[in-house]
Order: structure tokens, then sequence, then C-alpha cells
């Protein structure tokens, strides 16, 4: 009764799931060995040759290289090193990076690296945050729901009969074939297809985010409110981007953080105020490595100095800052992004050939007994 009862729910779950966890497999595919892609696409635009002259403001910079879309800049991003290009940030639609001496806007790769920001949001979100942010959301937990589902059903009565199921055979047809490779694939990639579902849930919810932080320890982080109406939030989204882009004063800003830099910065990351009447701050950068370093300077209103706040490094935000390293793969290198890409491969298997099951089982010609 109770293997049944796991067989519907594991049944119900893979046929409301399958269609967004396999665009999720397939763009997961993409998007496994993205960094050493675009770090060989964009070498030549991240640095320039020589650095002679005076360093034009980021003002002028901005306004070069975004030109009519200097409203959806974002954040500025500087590089301690002298040789490094600026980049001009417009969120996840576009990076710019331009020579600090001349303003020349340097483009190699960068239709690359759209392409692959474009892939990531269709990964995370189907393009739209706030309805296929959810469906992803749903989706990594229905994920996790087939996993533990899974192995219960998969689960032997005998031991020795594992070796029988393990291994995908060739030469099976249509239902036999399917069931064999359902279940091969699902157990050889059960232990990474949880570490995806797990660190995905972190990454779509608050609240496991939280629940992150709790079991750590640590205090969960809080995240900006955006403003209620009648409390100063302007009457809508346009509005709000010509208010903010006829202040800023990005070359003025990053000289009040400059003033209270940590020593040995690498990056200082300038993002823009999020709302009218809210400050810029920035965030500096002094190790390279994807962990918490640094601090981050905020501003005022006016553009004065507010407060520096040094990064946490609780175990709660270390832990956090490896979740993504860890859904990709990248905290083990490239066998680590070879795994998840092998994992990913998997998981479109299973949503193909759990889908066949679910066909067969429905509309099939002749109904079998029930597996459970």
């Amino acid at each position: 009764m109770i293997r049944k009862a796991f067989f519907w729910i594991h049944l119900a779950a893979g046929l409301l799931s399958a269609l967004p966890l396999a665009a999720m497999a397939f763009t997961g595919i993409l998007l496994s060995f993205e960094h050493q892609i675009v770090d060989v696409a964009t070498r030549e635009s991240r640095r320039i040759p020589s650095a002679t002259g005076t360093r034009l403001p980021l003002d002028t910079l901005v306004a070069r290289s975004a030109g009519d879309r200097a409203a959806k800049v974002t954040a500025v991003v500087l590089h301690a090193d002298p040789l490094r290009t600026v980049e001009v940030r417009m969120g996840k639609e576009a990076n710019l990076r331009v020579d600090p001496w001349t303003g020349e806007t340097r483009s190699r790769g960068a239709a690359m690296e759209a392409a692959f920001g474009w892939i990531e949001r269709i990964h995370r979100w189907f393009g739209s945050r706030e309805i296929g942010g959810k469906i992803t959301g749903v989706s990594v937990l229905l994920c996790l729901a087939l996993s533990v589902t899974g192995l219960v059903l998969w689960w032997p009565r005998k031991l020795a009969g594992v070796r029988h199921v393990v291994w995908p055979k060739l030469g099976l047809r249509a239902k036999a074939r399917d069931w064999q490779w359902h279940n091969s694939v699902g157990v050889l990639a059960l232990p990474l297809l949880v570490v995806l579902s797990l660190t995905g849930t972190v990454m779509s919810w608050k609240w496991a985010e939280g629940l992150l932080h709790a079991a750590a320890g640590s205090e969960t982080p809080r995240r900006p409110q955006p403003q209620a109406p009648g409390k100063g939030a302007p009457p809508n989204v346009s509005d709000a981007k010509d208010a903010r882009l006829s202040d800023r004063k990005w070359q003025a800003w990053m000289d009040t953080a400059m003033a209270h830099a940590p020593r040995g910065w690498t990056s200082a990351w300038l993002s823009a105020p999020r709302s009218p009447g809210s400050g810029a701050s920035v965030n500096f950068r002094t190790s390279l490595d994807p962990v918490p370093s640094g601090g981050t300077v905020a501003m005022t209103a006016k553009g004065g100095f507010d407060s520096w706040k040094p990064a946490k490094n609780d175990l709660g935000t270390r832990l956090r800052f490896m979740v993504k390293p860890l859904h990709t793969g990248e905290l083990f290198g490239w066998p680590g992004q070879l795994a998840m890409a092998l994992a990913s491969l998997g998981l479109l298997v299973l949503a193909w050939t759990g889908v066949a099951l679910g066909w067969r089982r429905f509309f099939g010609r002749t109904r079998s007994p029930d597996p459970a």
C-alpha cells in the first residue's frame, strides 16, 4: 500500500514537472562550461594593451558605451589592475567592457556572453522572475520529491538484484527499454540530482536560504524591500528610471567610496540606487576566490558617505557562497562541471522515459499490471 502511494506520487510529480525539468536540464548542459568558454571569448576585451594618458571619468565611460541605454545601467565594475577594462553592466541583459583610458568599447566575445546570459535567464526563470521563477522553483522541489520516491520504488527486495537494474541494457525495445533505462539512469544520477535539487531550492526560495542560515546558526541576511505605494515610490517603473538617471553621478559615488576602500582591494562593484531617495553602494572584493571578502560602502541619497559594512564571514554566508559553485560543479573544477553536465543529461533521459512510460500506462493499447 505504501509502495503504491509512492508510485502515484512519483508518477504525478514526474508528469507535472517533466517539461520544465527537461528545459532546465537542456539549458544546464549548455551552461556547464560557460565560464571557461566566456573567459576565452572575452580574453582580449577584458584587458587593454597599455595604460597611457588620463583615465576618463566613469560618467563619460557610461555615456559613451551605453548611449541611449544609459537608463538601463545598473552597475559599474572597476578593477584595481590598471590594464583591466571597466565593466558597464545592465543587469543580466548586457555587460559592456570599456577602455578606461580611451572610452573605446571592446566588444570581442560580447555576443557569446550575451547568449549565455539569455540561456541562464531561461534556465533560472524561463525569462520571467515573477512567473517563470515560480515554475522553476516548484520544479526543483518536485525533482527532490522524485529523487526520494524513485529511490523507494527502485530499492530491490534483495540486494543481489541490484546489478540487474543499475547498468543500462542495450537491445531492449519500447516499454522494456524505457523502464530499464529510467531505473538505471535514475540510480546512477541520483546523488547528483539530489545535490542539484537542494542547491536549486536554496537559489530559488528565500525560505530555503533562511533554513540554510538557520542550520548553520547564522543570521539570515536582510534583503532591501521595494517601497510601498504612497511612501515616496514612483508611480511607474519608467518614471523611476528617469528619476534615477538624472541623479546618477558615477564618478562622484566612486570617489566617495574609494576614500574608505579596504587595503588590497581587487574589484569595486558600484551599484546604482535601488529607488529614489536611496543611496548608491560599492562592494569591494579583496579576494579573487568565491568567498566572502572586503565589504560594502553605503552612501546617502546625496552621495555622501553613510556607512562601512565588512563582508559577513559566518558559516551560513560561507555555505551560501558555495551553493552556486556546488550546483554548477565548479567547486570541484572541470571534473565537477562534467559530472553535473552528465547528471543534467541523465535528467533529460529520465524526463523522456518517464513521460513515455506514463503515456503507455494511460493511452497504451494494453494495460500492464501495476508495477507497485
